[in-house]
């Protein structure tokens, strides 16, 4: 049997496989209607799941919620740039071309000026991301929330640069894996699972061998999916293990992904996506990280994050090296 996280269970109405106890026994059946007050609750419990559990038969249940409630504040011209621009990166991939660095490096510059010019100004950090079609506006959400993560904790100018590429190019990896697998509706074989995973592996090497970059920049793509706890793929890496733009990019990719609406699962609110991510804590996050980003997701004024007393600019050693105890 293995352990299963709240993260799994996020998206779904009702349970489509049996939760055992670990002594094997059943503990949420197959057909348990789900809500966020019972998945949170079923995270602090330990619960498993076997490996021939039955697949979905509700995905019709899975009705979308439709456009979230906040707007950007991102212009509609900057963002058909933006997405445009992503576009001719991911496209070159599926095509089996190189993608241009400087389309990559210009894409970078428009969400940091947005962001340095934005951020004071919006409500929440839902403002700074982009709807469109998911694969596009979620490679430019998560570099933009990690442009405005990366601000609030101090980082350096040559960080930022670094640390936003990597956000930009953190999915690249999924245009080398089959369609069907990354739009399934229904829960993943083993084996697709596994092809799944190698994602982080094929974007590690696009980054580094085709376009050149530095190897901070190629490990966003490799280790975004390391969890802190060391329960994460593909070399299972714990706590400070996982090079620091890969945590901060961590953060941002999951909340992304719970706000925003999949063929297989609606948009959560912003609010029930906290929670997930709280009840996951530090089993997944840097909880240091976790307590900043809670602030710019949820507070209204978050030019208050940005304390004029603060040092002018952290290095990754620096922050590494901070208390992470919320």
């Amino acid at each position: 049997m293995r352990r299963i996280s709240a993260l799994e269970l996020v998206g779904k109405t009702v349970l489509d496989f049996d939760l055992y106890n670990a002594q094997g026994e059943i503990v949420y059946p197959f057909g348990t209607p789900l809500n966020s007050n019972l998945v949170m609750q079923m995270n602090y419990m330990q619960l498993f799941i076997k490996p021939e559990s039955r697949q979905s038969r509700f995905l019709d249940e899975n009705k979308p919620l439709g456009t979230p409630e906040i707007k950007s504040i991102i212009p509609d011209d900057v963002t058909e740039n933006l997405v445009d621009n992503t576009k001719k990166i991911l496209y070159d991939v599926l095509d089996g071309k190189t993608p241009n660095v400087n389309v990559c490096e210009a894409t970078r510059d428009i969400i940091l000026d947005e962001v340095n010019d934005k951020l004071e100004k919006a409500e929440c950090i839902g403002q700074l991301r982009v709807f469109d079609h998911y694969t596009y506006s979620h490679t430019i959400n998560v570099s933009s929330m990690c442009a405005a993560l990366g601000l609030v904790l101090k980082f350096s100018d040559e960080d930022m640069k670094k640390l936003t590429l990597g956000g930009l190019l953190h999915d690249i990896g999924k245009m080398k894996v089959s369609k069907a697998i990354l739009n399934k509706p229904a829960k993943l074989t083993p084996e697709e699972f596994e092809e799944m995973k190698n994602h982080t592996i094929y974007g590690y090497n696009i980054i580094k061998k085709e376009l050149h970059q530095k190897e901070d920049i190629a490990r966003v793509a490799l280790e975004h999916q390391e969890k802190y706890s060391g329960l994460g793929y593909p070399n299972g890496l714990k706590g400070k293990e996982i090079h620091l733009y890969a945590q901060v990019a961590a953060i941002c990719d999951v909340y992304d992904a719970l706000v925003s609406q999949r063929v297989y699962k609606p948009a959560l609110p912003s609010h029930e996506a906290i929670k997930i991510m709280l009840s996951e804590g530090s089993r997944s996050f840097n909880p240091f990280m976790l307590y900043k980003f809670i602030y710019l997701a949820n507070y209204k004024d978050t030019s208050k994050l940005i304390t004029p007393d603060g040092p002018e600019s952290l290095t990754p050693d620096q922050v590494n090296s901070m208390d992470t105890t919320i």
